[in-house]
């Protein structure tokens, strides 16, 4: 008789554990849906359609076609699904300090996040995709990943719409690049190299030994600052100023390990943004700025010490978005 109470104690406690589990696992929630979109709940043999209200537990995947599902991870994270994509809620719940995490896998199409700024410090969002992942507080971007018209390899593009996303990057060799990227930017990735708001920066040659040479670094910069000053390339100056701010960002994404080398480079280039004329100097200057680099290991000349924006058209706002991108950084990982 004893044996059967404990057993029957045994019953009751596991049922009792397995229902506080259950109650408690973590779910996703849609807030919105609109059109053609099925969920494959795990578990389930079929996907069923998606349904506003409906709770999604963690490893449910959802696959849109011409529709849309609006997602709530946890109280301040918002996730839109758009048309054609395929995503898997990966892990929903909180880390072990506490924190509310939730982790989305884009295997094919685009998500756009929107993140609470009051709960940055309580959150930890990302989301992941066979190229790489990006991960952010408090803000809000889009992440697309899709196959290449060129190489026909998947390609994650990541968008800051607010604030900044880190995103980290799968390359060659197996090597990994991490960017900061504030908002106005946005940095593709995809069969060995990255392009950062259209500026094409070759990072896996520069990171297979874990640095980057002057010369290498000097070409970021000049490939698109000589495009804007060639004769009858039909660039307005805004447009100039936008592919020099991309040169500005693309020499940082591919400093590395020789930030030193770099200074007096991105210097000329945020000259080049004050003024339209300023632009041939520029090329002068970071080549210049290459050679001594190379040479003699000086990082700067008379000229470029000061580092000033020094605009012709009282732009200096535009100075001062160059700046911003002096928070992009790489991390190289063996």
């Amino acid at each position: 008789m004893r044996y059967l109470k404990q057993l029957l104690s045994f019953v009751v406690v596991s049922f009792v554990a397995s229902s506080l589990a259950t109650a408690a696992a973590p779910e996703a929630k849609v807030v919105k849906v609109s059109g053609d979109a099925r969920v494959q709940l795990p578990g389930q043999s079929s996907p069923v359609q998606v349904t506003e209200g409906m709770l999604l537990p963690q490893g449910s995947t959802i696959t849109t076609a011409n529709g849309e599902v609006w997602l709530s991870g946890f109280p301040g994270a918002t996730a839109a699904v758009h048309p054609n994509s395929s995503v898997n809620l990966s892990e929903l719940g909180t880390n072990n300090d506490g924190k509310r995490k939730a982790l989305l896998e884009l295997t094919r199409g685009k998500i756009t996040s929107t993140l609470d700024p009051s709960k940055s410090g309580v959150t930890n969002y990302s989301v992941r995709t066979p190229k790489g992942v990006a991960a952010a507080r408090g803000t809000a971007f889009e992440v697309i990943f899709a196959q290449s018209a060129t190489t026909g390899e998947g390609e994650m593009t990541t968008v800051t719409l607010s604030g900044t996303v880190t995103v980290t990057m799968h390359m060659a060799d197996d090597k990994v690049v991490t960017l900061s990227l504030p908002v106005g930017n946005a940095v593709t990735s995809g069969g060995g190299s990255a392009d950062l708001n259209g500026t094409s920066v070759t990072i896996a040659e520069a990171l297979s030994n874990g640095t980057i040479s002057a010369e290498d670094l000097k070409q970021a910069v000049l490939a698109v600052v000589g495009a804007v000053t060639g004769g009858g390339n039909g660039y307005s100056d805004a447009t100039g100023q936008a592919l020099i701010k991309a040169a500005v960002g693309a020499s940082v994404a591919a400093v590395g390990a020789n930030s030193a080398d770099a200074n007096a480079i991105i210097e000329a280039a945020q000259k080049a943004v004050g003024s339209n004329s300023a632009l041939s100097g520029a090329v002068d200057a970071g080549a210049t700025a290459g050679g001594q680099n190379s040479n003699s290991g000086d990082t700067t000349n008379s000229d470029q010490k000061s580092g000033q924006i020094t605009p012709s058209t009282g732009s200096q706002e535009q100075g001062k978005d160059i700046d911003q991108t002096k928070s992009i950084v790489t991390s190289p990982s063996h």
